[in-house]
């Protein structure tokens, strides 16, 4: 169950700052510092370098391929 403590730890951080502050690196070792939405970086890419991955026309596209897929 996604809720405040998903990106919020004040039991470990003594306040409601977020959990993932750190700039995030993908799967195809590109780096995205985008501030406050580090956070959603970090749960939220591709488990899998799309680059080599996706091939277009041969990957058929679904509600279960994303970031909960392995």
């Amino acid at each position: 169950m996604i809720h405040c403590f998903t990106c919020h730890a004040p039991h470990s951080n003594g306040n409601f700052s977020l959990r993932v502050t750190a700039p995030q690196t993908l799967q195809n070792g590109v780096s995205h510092d985008i501030k406050k939405g580090n956070i959603c970086v970090a749960c939220h890419q591709a488990r899998r370098n799309v680059d080599t991955y996706v091939d277009i026309g041969t990957v058929t596209l679904s509600e279960h391929w994303g970031p909960h897929v392995a």
